[in-house]
């Protein structure tokens, strides 16, 4: 059964110690002062990840976080490209250096199928990608990010999940928290000076975040025993600062991440659990509709400029083709092109790709790219073979997903609800390695392994 720890938040905020409190609050200060010591912030963070299974997946989750706080208060973006190897590195020194130590390498499927993925994507970028060397590096950097990720949260003892699992929630509340004060600031919109981006460097990052919390807090107070006046909190916060960032994906994460596990769940037949879950959502729907009735004005003016951002109703083809419309077309012109082996993994053949390398060797540690749609994005760089297996790897994370109930079941679909507006799904950097964490989360609620759980 799926760990239950919602009920003790409040709880477990009582028992955070202040020295847990040191490590972030540290980086974020060395983050903030120069490039350097923001540097400085990411090795802190590699040599905390090696201290065990837990710290090295809240290691990835303080990394993303520097990497994509505000630039007006951060200069951990500026050195994310490096900092963030060096980061995955040791946390995937940590968790598969214990796998040997521990269990003689004795993997559970979910992180040895990963493994065989990255190894296939990288033989792919081998024979077919126009730009192999950029290929085989995202193809192995996001490999070890997620097999590390799996990896770590299959050795998690029960006690060891619910404990990250608070922490982890407590985490991204905070993050909202601490951003509601920028949206009476030009730091909050400083990227385009329309979208509420808090205390991250850009409107659809905090979106994307603020996606993927809305959904975990509706899922929790449908699911609980009872709706708490703090999950609500949680729901109503996130919800209206998603509105602000005014970033059409998050909306779709959360909407679909909660439709698409209950209507799963009905199709599996756990009409038991979904009976009580039923009644909450009336209770919920029904304070979400006395709000919105009493502010509707304000409401309505938001919410037209957040689906439209400024367009008249006129010109949703000119919203379409300057939006993500364009992304696709392109992406399915490469795919007709190149069916069966696509361009290359993680590449981009139509716009120069600004390929950032190590001084030393020339070794690439960034290539940003733009794809509207993960899905079509597969099909474009692997091919239609490679993306099937894909798919397959897909299904065997859902089944495990499904198994978990309602919350797991509705971040699995929120993290791939993203990629329909998003193409983030295969890239480790940035907001990428958020939606990894959670995926990582979400397969992994059903059960936790005997081996090596004294090691969390």
């Amino acid at each position: 059964m799926t760990t239950s720890p919602f009920s003790q938040v409040g709880e477990g905020i009582k028992r955070i110690k202040l020295s847990s409190l040191l490590l972030p609050a540290t980086l974020i200060l060395f983050a903030a002062v120069s490039p350097t010591t923001a540097y400085a912030s990411y090795i802190l963070l590699a040599v905390y990840a090696l201290s065990g299974y837990s710290s090295a997946l809240k290691a990835l989750c303080l990394a993303w976080l520097i990497g994509t706080l505000n630039s007006g208060v951060s200069y951990g973006s500026e050195v994310g490209g490096i900092g963030w190897l060096v980061v995955f590195a040791a946390a995937a020194a940590s968790v598969f250096g214990r796998a040997i130590s521990v269990s003689r390498f004795n993997l559970p499927r979910e992180t040895v199928l990963t493994i065989g993925l990255g190894v296939t994507l990288v033989m792919h970028s081998l024979l077919f990608s126009q730009m192999p060397d950029v290929s085989v590096l995202k193809a192995i950097s996001w490999a070890v990010v997620t097999a590390t990720i799996f990896q770590a949260f299959s050795q998690l003892s029960p006690i060891k999940m619910h404990e990250f699992t608070i922490w982890f929630f407590i985490f991204c509340v905070t993050i909202m928290v601490v951003s509601w004060p920028f949206v009476f600031s030009s730091l909050g919109f400083s990227r385009n000076g329309r979208g509420f981006q808090g205390v991250l460097n850009q409107p659809q990052a905090y979106g994307i975040f603020l996606g993927l919390l809305s959904a975990w807090g509706a899922a929790i107070n449908l699911q609980k025993g009872k709706i708490s006046a703090a999950t609500l909190f949680v729901f109503g916060s996130s919800i209206t600062a998603l509105v602000l960032t005014q970033s059409r994906t998050g909306g779709i994460a959360f909407i679909v991440g909660v439709s698409a596990s209950i209507t799963l769940l009905i199709f599996v037949g756990k009409f038991r659990e979904l009976s009580a879950v039923f009644r909450r959502m009336v209770v919920l729907m029904s304070i979400v509709t006395l709000l919105a009735i009493s502010t509707i004005d304000w409401w309505l003016r938001i919410a037209l400029g957040y689906i439209f951002k400024g367009y008249d109703v006129d010109q949703l083809s000119e919203l379409y083709a300057s939006s993500r419309g364009f992304l696709y077309e392109r992406a399915l012109d490469n795919f007709y092109a190149y069916p069966f082996t696509g361009i290359g993994f993680g590449i981009d053949i139509v716009r120069e790709m600004k390929v950032a390398r190590e001084p030393f060797f020339g070794f690439p540690t960034s290539a940003p790219i733009e794809k509207g749609n993960a899905f079509v994005a597969s099909l474009e760089e692997v091919g239609l073979v490679f993306s099937g297996l894909i798919l397959v790897w897909l299904l065997v994370l859902l089944r495990r997903a499904v198994s978990g109930g309602l919350v797991p079941l509705t971040m699995f679909f929120s993290v791939m609800a993203l990629n329909i507006g998003e193409a983030i799904f295969f890239s480790p950097g940035g907001v990428g390695l958020l939606t990894l964490i959670f995926l990582g989360w979400s397969v992994h609620q059903r059960t936790s392994r005997t081996q090596g759980i004294s090691h969390g």
